[in-house]
């Protein structure tokens, strides 16, 4: 009878100890996500940074060219420079897109389908 008791047990707890695991798993995949927008926030940060001290820059040298009617030099600047302020915006509004965007690959929507799964194993454990 002891045998019996051991193997219902073992069979009958097969299944909670499996949605533990992935309850584990989920969660790491929840740390996982988490730094990955920390990281990208980070990035971010520093491409504004840079999108500021150019536009700055940029504003800088049109004061100059309105002031100076025969720097040509300063034209190819201001195009120079008005190209990577356009690109930098194009990565600012990028890493947005992918931090807070409504698509479902967005780092926001990730966290709140995993925040989901797992209040769904949760509930599901307690049933078994």
């Amino acid at each position: 009878m002891n045998v019996f008791v051991k193997l219902v047990w073992f069979f009958a707890g097969r299944p909670k100890k499996h949605f533990m695991v992935r309850i584990w798993q989920n969660e790491r995949k929840i740390w996982d996500t988490e730094f990955r927008q920390f990281n990208l926030r980070q990035i971010k940060e520093g491409i504004r940074r840079e999108y500021d001290r150019l536009n700055e820059h940029l504003l800088r040298l049109k004061a100059q060219d309105e002031s100076d009617d025969k720097a040509a030099d300063t034209k190819d600047q201001i195009q120079g420079c008005e190209a990577d302020v356009e690109k930098m915006k194009k990565q600012l509004d990028a890493l947005e897109n992918e931090l807070v965007g409504e698509h479902q690959d967005s780092i926001r929507n990730q966290l709140a389908a995993l925040n989901e799964v797992q209040a769904m194993l949760k509930s599901y454990i307690k049933k078994l």
